[in-house]
């Protein structure tokens, strides 16, 4: 299903979302999505139903992977104007304004607010979604298997 630009989408998880537009359109300060937007909104309802959210500040984000085939694939590219070449994204952002989400991919490599915090790290560990020593390199900001 295609979404219209500003379309406010009732998940099935109970939240609404939409679809964050500069995320899709080649603005080359901007993360890009790989994935459809059904596939979007599903890493979204499973980053919430997995309670990979956390509150930062007095707001919420959550964190979410694409994972197919029990493997986190690549969802987005990296901006084309970030500090680090552009490469593959594994990881997802999603923040919550107004009782609304929105997502993006999230290079944690280039972006402190964009690494997921340590218990969402140990879960996609206990999940078998990374190793153990990749808590520490993503917190680190270094590379491991969810980076190019």
């Amino acid at each position: 299903m295609l979404y219209q630009r500003g379309e406010t989408i009732t998940t099935r998880v109970g939240q609404l979302y939409v679809i964050n537009w500069q995320h899709r359109d080649g603005n080359p300060k901007k993360s890009q999505w790989a994935i459809d937007q059904g596939q979007e909104i599903g890493v979204f309802e499973c980053s919430y139903e997995s309670d990979w959210v956390s509150q930062e500040q007095d707001k919420r984000s959550s964190w979410g992977l694409y994972i197919v085939d029990r493997i986190p694939s690549v969802l987005g590219r990296t901006a084309r104007e970030c500090k680090l070449p552009l490469g593959d994204v594994r990881v997802a952002k999603f923040t919550e304004s107004q009782q609304t989400w929105h997502g993006y991919p999230a290079n944690y490599r280039d972006n402190n607010q964009d690494r997921p915090d340590t218990r969402i790290l140990k879960s996609w560990h206990t999940r078998g979604y990374i190793r153990k020593n990749e808590i520490k390199r993503i917190r680190s900001m270094k590379p491991c298997s969810l980076s190019s």
